[in-house]
């Protein structure tokens, strides 16, 4: 346990120094304050892309659901034509 304290404490001190030596110094620093909303630019980057690009997701998975369970149907059709597989209704033994 003393072992894997003094390694740990030295893979720390190791790594916060080569952290600290990879920062730029000469980088353009982004600015702290706060998102402007009236200029048009930022609204339509920070909100209006993002919701259309989700909204634009949930479609595209709504139609893909929508072609696997037309693709599974077909195929429980053509099982069923081809003898395959027996009827699977709830309520066949009624009849």
């Amino acid at each position: 346990m003393k072992y894997l304290k003094i390694s740990l404490a030295a893979f720390f001190l190791i790594f916060s120094f080569v952290g600290y030596a990879q920062k730029a110094t000469e980088a353009n620093r982004p600015q702290d304050s706060p998102v402007d909303f009236g200029n048009p630019t930022n609204v339509i980057l920070l909100i209006v892309i993002p919701i259309a690009f989700f909204i634009l997701y949930l479609i595209w998975r709504n139609v893909q659901k929508k072609d696997r369970l037309k693709a599974e149907e077909q195929m429980r059709k053509e099982n069923l034509e081809m003898g395959k597989v027996e009827r699977t209704d709830k309520y066949k033994d009624r009849e």
